[in-house]
């Protein structure tokens, strides 16, 4: 990777993003499962067809004819992003929670039109090597924190006693781990620093933040090697396995739709993104490169990426771009952007000045901004719709 390399996220409200956005046609994702029948799975809970006119309904039961109205339609919905999910080709996953293969680098999940479905791990054993020894001073202090200030409490002791064990048996077996010399004299020593400190506090019984943060400075300049080493090793294998695969796509690999399901904690300057940014084309990787907080599951995921596509198309079938208000309408059902965020701030602008909950400064009925800690999106008065 190129020094200086950064990453560029585009605002929702960026000019350039929209011109691209509304110039991408989605019908063919959407179309094409659209003459499929739409009964419902087995075991779903949609609802069940109405064959007949209800009779005059009172005030009370009024509400639940718009219940059973509203419901049908979120179920045709739920039926649709998923369908549409299942007909994007194609499409890469790059999940990291994956069971038995968490913390390994990333599993990149391929589905391609043919059918076929290619699960990639491309990054060598050491990698994970690396961030399973440099997690042992926040495995250390997620056990004793809460007894950093309660003296003579000793249930820490238990939860510790197994860690070493673990730290132990690593140990024991590490000429077994095919780390090349230097990297083995250095996960050997972070674990005999952390099993000194660890064995001193089961002795004594006693825990001080003192002396957790001294064990942590000897054994940062290591973590920081592995941190370096991890990321030069991921970014090598991942590169190298994504050009492999954008050889075989060939032109189809400008149609590359990817997912990155992650978690809000680690999603900026996520390594699988910048990976993604590095290799696909700069023109679309802004609509087709999906950083999704909160997807635990290679199934959600794929309905996620559903939603976002089926969501691009109706916004455009439905509002269109004939007026402002339509373009506004359009990006904001085919953007993270809240439909009702602009007129929840004009009604919030409306209020503020007698309810006194802010100042006519804070909010404002036009003010979009890109938050300086995330570069996304970022209003009081806007929230995420996925």
């Amino acid at each position: 990777m190129q020094s200086g390399y950064s990453i560029t996220h585009k605002s929702f409200k960026d000019a350039e993003y929209q011109r691209q956005l509304l110039s991408e046609d989605y019908s063919r994702y959407v179309e094409s499962v659209l003459v499929e029948n739409s009964t419902p799975q087995s075991g779903s809970n949609m609802q069940p067809a109405t064959t007949t006119a209800q009779a005059a309904a009172t005030p009370a039961s009024f509400q639940q004819l718009m219940r059973t109205l509203n419901g049908r339609i979120r179920d045709q919905y739920a039926q649709i992003i998923y369908k549409v999910g299942r007909n994007i080709f194609p499409l890469i996953i790059a999940i990291e929670n994956e069971q038995d293969n968490s913390g390994i680098g990333g599993t990149y999940i391929l589905f391609t039109a043919d059918g076929k479905v290619e699960y990639i791990r491309p990054v060598e054993k050491a990698y994970e090597y690396y961030k399973s020894v440099s997690h042992m001073p926040l495995g250390i202090l997620s056990i004793i924190a809460s007894y950093f200030n309660k003296p003579g409490d000793t249930s820490w002791i238990p939860l510790l006693q197994s860690l070493l064990i673990d730290i132990q048996n690593v140990l024991t077996n590490l000429n077994q781990s095919e780390l090349n010399p230097e990297s083995m004299a250095r996960v050997r020593q972070m674990l005999d620093l952390t099993i000194l400190y660890i064995k001193e506090c089961l002795q004594t019984g006693n825990l001080s933040q003192e002396k957790f943060r001294l064990y942590s400075e000897e054994i940062m300049k290591a973590i920081n090697i592995n941190i370096k080493d991890a990321a030069t090793m991921q970014v090598a294998a991942v590169q190298k396995a994504l050009l492999e695969i954008k050889e075989r796509l060939g032109e189809s690999w400008s149609e590359l739709f990817v997912v990155i399901p992650t978690i809000w904690a680690v999603s900026q300057d996520n390594p699988r993104e910048q990976i993604f940014r590095s290799l696909m084309d700069p023109k679309t990787v802004n609509t087709r490169l999906i950083i999704a907080e909160g997807i635990r599951t290679v199934e959600d995921a794929r309905t996620l990426i559903g939603r976002i596509v089926y969501d691009r198309y109706a916004a455009r079938t439905i509002f269109g771009t004939a007026t402002a208000e339509n373009r506004r309408n359009t990006m904001a059902l085919a953007t993270p952007i809240d439909l009702m965020g602009n007129a929840t701030a004009a009604a919030l602008g409306a209020r503020v000045s007698t309810l006194g909950v802010f100042s006519s400064t804070q909010t404002t009925t036009t003010a979009i901004t890109v938050c300086p800690y995330r570069q996304r999106l970022s209003t009081p008065h806007l929230q995420s719709r996925l």
